[in-house]
Order: C-alpha cells, then sequence, then structure tokens
C-alpha cells in the first residue's frame, strides 16, 4: 500500500485518509465481528493482528520513500534513469531506516492484536489465559500471562532490530 501511495498524489489523497480511518476501529469490537464473518479458529486472530500491525509499516514505508535526498533524485534524473532505477537504486534504499521503525512497532503490535483476537471466543492461546485471569480473579495466572506477552513482544522487536543491524547495516541512518 505504502508503494502504491508514494506512487502518486492521487493515490495518497485517496488511500492515506483509509489506512489511518482503519485505526480508529476499536479492535475489541471487530475481533466478535471477524469470528461471526469467517468462524472460529487463527484467522480472525491474524486479521486483528495484520490490521493493528499494518498501520505502521505502511505509514512508515510511505514516509521513508518520500525521504530520498532532492540532490540525489536530481541526480537520477540527470542520468536518465527509469523510474523504476530510481526507485530501487535510491527510493527504496532511504526507506529502509523507515521500513524497520514501523517493523519494530509492529512486532510489538501484532501481540497485542493476537491477544485482542484471543479474548473472544477462544478456548486456548495466552489472550484466554489474560482473559480467563481476569475473569475469574486468578491474579497469578493474568500476571504470568502478561509477563509471557511482553517477553514475546520484547523477543519479536529484538529479532527485527537483529536483522535491521546485521542485515541492512549499510542502510543505516548516520
Amino acid at each position: 500500500a505504502a508503494v502504491v501511495m508514494s506512487r502518486s498524489a492521487a493515490l495518497n489523497r485517496t488511500f492515506y485518509p483509509l489506512v489511518v480511518a482503519s485505526q480508529t476501529f476499536p479492535k475489541e469490537a471487530l475481533a466478535p465481528l471477524f469470528i461471526v464473518l469467517i468462524g472460529f479458529g487463527i484467522l480472525p486472530k491474524i486479521l486483528i493482528a495484520a490490521m493493528i500491525s499494518f498501520f505502521p509499516v505502511t505509514i512508515n514505508t510511505a514516509r521513508g520513500l518520500e525521504s530520498a535526498d532532492p540532490m540525489d533524485e536530481d541526480l537520477f534524473r540527470s542520468i536518465a534513469a527509469s523510474k523504476w532505477q530510481t526507485f530501487i537504486k535510491l527510493e527504496l534504499p532511504s526507506a529502509v531506516p523507515f521500513i524497520f521503525a514501523g517493523l519494530k512497532m509492529s512486532a510489538t503490535l501484532s501481540v497485542i492484536g493476537a491477544v485482542v483476537g484471543e479474548f473472544v471466543g477462544a478456548s486456548r492461546g495466552l489472550g484466554y489465559l489474560t482473559q480467563k485471569g481476569i475473569d475469574e480473579l486468578q491474579t497469578e495466572l493474568m500476571f504470568a500471562s502478561l509477563i509471557v506477552l511482553g517477553c514475546m513482544g520484547v523477543l519479536l522487536f529484538s529479532i527485527v532490530e537483529i536483522v535491521e543491524r546485521f542485515g541492512f547495516r549499510k542502510y543505516a541512518t548516520q
């Protein structure tokens, strides 16, 4: 979506408000709707996690694709680089730090999305255990599941950070 939005001002004006609006829906209200429409199982949880994770990656990627140095853009135009060459060699590398910023945010938010998906209609999972601990006043269960969820979020964030550090070192911001 970010690539499409960055290619055209008209598409950006059309889709940017929709992307922002997608974040205004209370995810807790969407979980039961997804279960009614799709059924029980893992798919509603994946959809909620994806919906929550989509926003930071999309917005950061769109901003990153617009972050190339104007002097570099002039240089690419002066050597008659195609739009594809400019995208691959200039815009995408400029966007890498922004993309990873969005991925790091989304890594932690995806855990929240999965938990929200498990709050409704689940019979297992950490979200289910958290809700069960709340409903049955089992504070040990609630805190234990919250600690595990926190560790999962930190682990996912760290994995993205390691991939960024070692896989995309040359694109790091100075």
